[in-house]
């Protein structure tokens, strides 16, 4: 049985169920709606059918009543694992009470670190050694074929519409940028408009590689727009959203305002990378210049395409 602490970022359970196939899965979450047992919720539908999973309400804060859940919800098992990645942090130390008089086997998954070609994303195991230490066993890097696009946007979102690309001459930018990178991609989605939120917010690409998501804001320039692009997209990808767990990008013609300096700093202070594109458009298509910067740009920024 894999046990699974449930906060706002649903994708460090998702990819730790789907790699250890645990025959049973308890999800365990708090009553708070949007923070723990809408994520819940979303996750239970994304765990392979043939994988039996129960969802567990606890306190978020209470250590005590957490452990006490916890007990009476394994009872006598003892064939447990105890995925600590996500919950409040009263829900991991209640866990790891709980792990420590079973000497069960803890696992935490982590993405931190340098982005691009190195990049793993890796999950750490634990034991507890005979002094009930918590000590390190090893770390299994996840393999890249996971998750799809389709998944990524169902564990944050209750529904989602791709609308097709827009008219005029942003979707003329979108088209360029979609062609420039399909080859590239594991994955990519055009145009995605979550369902009950604002008619403002949508993507306008959605691109994969491995278990590795970047949403992109394409604009074509010109006076105010990329302002308004990295505001469009801190809104899309807030932890609310789409969560923490996707890289960010604004794909945008080069601007020679002045405040466009401004602009650059405060995108690398929100951890948004920006491509400034040097060419117009060449019958529908960026220059090949333009697209072997952008293609480059998304090699650093997203580990390589997963093999077949």
């Amino acid at each position: 049985m894999l046990i699974s602490l449930i906060g706002e970022q649903p994708i460090p359970n998702l990819l730790p169920i789907r790699h250890l196939k645990a025959a049973e899965n308890l999800v365990v979450h708090t009553s708070n709606e949007n923070a723990s047992l809408k994520p819940a919720q979303r996750l239970k539908k994304l765990i392979p059918p043939e994988l039996e999973v129960s969802l567990l309400t606890v306190d978020a804060y209470r250590v005590d009543k957490i452990r006490e859940k916890l007990e009476e919800a394994l009872s006598n098992r003892n064939d447990v694992i105890f995925n600590l990645t996500g919950g409040t942090k009263p829900m991991s130390l209640a866990a790891l009470e709980v792990a420590r008089a079973r000497r069960a086997t803890c696992v935490y998954y982590q993405t931190e670190g340098q982005r691009g070609r190195e990049q793993q994303s890796k999950l750490y195991f634990y034991r507890f050694d005979d002094a009930g230490n918590l000590v390190f066993d090893r770390a299994e890097a996840l393999p890249g074929n996971l998750i799809n696009l389709d998944d990524y946007l169902r564990a944050h979102l209750e529904d989602y519409q791709e609308t097709g690309f827009a008219s005029g001459s942003g979707g003329d930018m979108e088209k360029a940028v979609f062609a420039a990178l399909k080859s590239e991609m594991d994955e990519i989605k055009a145009n995605i408009k979550p369902l009950g939120m604002k008619d403002q917010v949508e993507i306008d690409l959605l691109a994969r590689r491995g278990n590795n998501v970047a949403v992109l804001e394409v604009k074509s320039g010109g006076q105010g727009s990329n302002k308004k692009a990295l505001d469009q997209l801190t809104t899309m990808a807030a932890r609310e959203y789409l969560g923490t767990y996707a890289t960010r990008v604004i794909v945008t013609h080069a601007d020679d305002d002045s405040r466009s300096g401004w602009y650059k700093a405060l995108a690398r202070a929100l951890r948004v990378e920006v491509v400034e594109l040097q060419y117009s458009l060449q019958k529908g298509r960026l220059h090949e210049q333009d697209a072997r910067n952008l293609r480059q740009r998304l090699n650093e920024i997203l580990p390589l395409k997963s093999a077949e």
